[in-house]
């Protein structure tokens, strides 16, 4: 997946471990996805934004993330071969009015990088300026933004740089998935609906098939919203606190499967699992409520609202969560949970 290969804020400066107000990571598929107007992340103004129709993006992700005084975004987009995504940055450094202009020396590594945008907006106190820059390879292209609350370039473009490289080098291990058309076909590789079993360790989804399901080549029995991801992807998708971050590496997190009826975690071993179940999921004697027929030590439930419970069960290195309106529901899913890990080889 090509959020798999964009490079997480915090990866670049440590302090980028705050989420923005108002905007999110996100799955791209065109360029309205990336309008301020839209809630989006937007790392390009908007006459950039109507030039850019003109070269559409097959796919792409982007995230966010600040230290309360400085923004960076940074995002991946697919294009239909290497010349179409040199044209996008083309097309986007000559649009009047981006302040498009040579990159200092010094600042990138990346081949190929222009500053396509540098804007500066209020003044004095409330002054912002942005700076994007991008760079083309193999077919995709690496964008990055930095906003900060000073008009001046010179802080945005150190850490648009730095971002740039990492990214512009995650960029290289990405493999295209497959691309839906407006007309429904599909083309390009398959996707891979497990990766080393951790899907087989999942409650089967109760998600119906629907037409769009079957248009983006999903097997039978998974729907939108099921199936795995690295803890890289993971984090990129939904950025938090940095601490939270290190914690979960702490823990040996790889792998994550998902269903609509319970999601299955992989660490770094059997100890990392019982401890992550005892300080985070379920801690033991803090309003826990037993599993029957398992012991503590191997699962238990919670309340955790007033119309749900969720209950966790481990084996191995390998942790399920599920959750429930009703404690009965819940209990039976974990011990279902439970017995499908045990006899998965």
């Amino acid at each position: 997946m090509i959020a798999e290969n964009v490079t997480a804020p915090w990866d670049v400066d440590s302090t980028m471990s705050k989420k923005v107000p108002g905007t999110t990571a996100t799955a791209l598929i065109g360029p309205s996805q990336l309008s301020a107007t839209a809630g989006g992340i937007t790392f390009f103004t908007a006459a950039q934004l109507d030039a850019f129709a003109t070269v559409p993006f097959q796919a792409g992700f982007a995230t966010v993330a600040s230290d309360n005084s400085t923004v960076l975004r940074i995002g991946l987009l697919r294009f239909a071969d290497a010349a179409a995504a040199q044209r996008a940055s083309d097309v986007l450094a000559g649009v009047a009015g981006s302040g498009a202009a040579p990159i200092p020396a010094g600042v990138t590594t990346a081949s190929g990088a222009r500053m396509v945008r540098r804007t500066t907006s209020g003044s004095g106190a409330t002054a912002t300026t942005d700076v994007t820059l991008v760079a083309p390879r193999d077919g995709q292209l690496a964008v990055v933004g930095v906003q900060v609350r000073v008009a001046d370039d010179k802080a945005a473009l150190t850490l648009a740089g730095k971002a740039l490289d990492k990214q512009y080098a995650d960029a290289a291990g990405y493999r295209p998935t497959p691309v839906v058309s407006l007309a429904g076909t599909v083309s390009g590789p398959s996707v891979p609906m497990d990766n080393d079993g951790i899907m087989s360790r999942t409650l089967a989804s109760t998600r119906t098939a629907d037409s769009l399901g079957a248009k983006l080549g999903l097997s039978p029995g998974f729907g939108l919203g099921d199936g795995w991801r690295t803890f890289k992807a993971s984090v990129v998708e939904s950025p938090g606190k940095t601490e939270d971050v290190l914690r979960m590496r702490d823990y040996g997190f790889d792998l994550i499967g998902n269903t609509d009826n319970s999601q299955v975690y992989r660490l770094g071993d059997a100890t990392k699992a019982r401890a992550f179940l005892d300080e985070a999921v379920v801690p033991p004697k803090v309003s826990d409520i037993a599993l029957p027929g398992v012991d503590n030590a191997v699962g238990r439930c919670a309340k955790v609202s007033s119309t749900r419970y969720r209950c966790a069960v481990i084996h191995g290195r390998y942790l399920a969560v599920v959750s429930a309106p009703t404690l009965t529901q819940a209990q039976q899913a974990a011990s279902a949970s439970l017995s499908i890990m045990r006899s998965v080889k």
